[in-house]
């Protein structure tokens, strides 16, 4: 295909301008050795990691939510066991006062009985005033006291115990409820601990990674200028060595194309499109004026 445009009849002035900026454009391509390697990436590109921030207290109060909500039901239960303790408890003493209450009333009736029985024997026997009868109803009324003291003191006795119970329930609840506290202490620390140690090896990977990066990225771009300086060494010898050569071939081809395609005009024609073209001018350079000069000798 290029063989086919070098062979190319020129038939304006575009198109001669064209072919000399081909020419041109020609001698990086025969001077260059292969093309320096700048369309390499000036960078890996590799993306780092973000950096692992590590909030105590926010980690801390995400455990503590966690931890708090299973904190909260057994404390829960623990209230519910005192609750239902207690009032058995208090349900028992309520057994008792009406268990006395009762053996009371009993007692009192059974004495009532007996003080009217004893009295209307002695009647029967004509002894309702004597010392006698006296005596008798006076011992009973001693049973009877005796019998309400002991009720008394038993009650007395029960209602002990029922206080004693209810004040150990009170023991054991807070006890429970200090335990659960200090256990949920210990954990929260004990969960927190296990996350920073976590999230600081987590840390520590990223912070290696990223440094690998930063490594990897260095080296690269060390290597890279490296490689283009040597490039570019190798081709300042070579355009130092045969760059002129290659130049002036090229200079002189194009003064040739130029040459063929005027000398198909007038020599007013030419001389007109040299003078009214400055793309030519700089295109041709130095050889612009040798080639105005010998249009200018021509006959026609």
């Amino acid at each position: 295909m290029k063989k086919e445009e070098d062979e190319k009849e020129i038939e304006s002035v575009d198109e001669l301008i064209s072919k000399l900026e081909n020419l041109k454009d020609s001698y990086n391509e025969r001077v260059n050795l292969g093309g320096l390697d700048e369309d390499v990436p000036e960078s890996l590109n590799q993306v780092k990691k973000d950096d692992v921030v590590i909030d105590e207290e926010k980690e801390r109060k995400k455990i503590e939510d966690s931890l708090n909500l299973d904190a909260e039901k057994e404390r829960q239960n623990i209230e519910n066991d005192y609750i239902n303790s207690a009032k058995n408890i208090e349900n028992k003493k309520k057994i008792y006062e009406s268990s006395a209450e009762k053996t009371k009333n009993e007692t009192k009736n059974a004495y009532d009985r007996a003080k009217i029985n004893a009295e209307n024997d002695a009647l029967k026997r004509g002894l309702a005033r004597s010392s006698t009868a006296v005596l008798s109803i006076s011992s009973l009324n001693d049973s009877e006291a005796r019998e309400y003291s002991n009720i008394a003191k038993e009650l007395n006795d029960s209602l002990t115990k029922i206080e004693d119970e209810l004040a150990s329930l009170e023991t054991k609840r807070e006890q429970s409820l200090r335990n659960l506290d200090i256990t949920l202490s210990k954990n929260i620390q004990k969960k927190l601990d296990e996350k920073l140690d976590e999230l600081k090896k987590e840390q520590e990977k990223v912070l290696e990674y990223n440094n690998n990066i930063e490594k990897l990225e260095q080296n690269y771009k060390a290597d890279r200028e490296k490689q283009l300086s040597s490039q570019r060494k190798t081709q300042y010898e070579f355009e130092q060595k045969y760059g002129e050569g290659i130049r002036e071939d090229i200079q002189k081809e194009q003064m040739d194309v130029t040459l063929k395609y005027l000398n198909k005009l007038p020599k007013s024609e030419a001389i007109k499109t040299l003078i009214q073209s400055p793309e030519l001018a700089r295109l041709l350079g130095d050889y612009f004026y040798d080639i105005y000069y010998i249009q200018s000798r021509r006959n026609i």
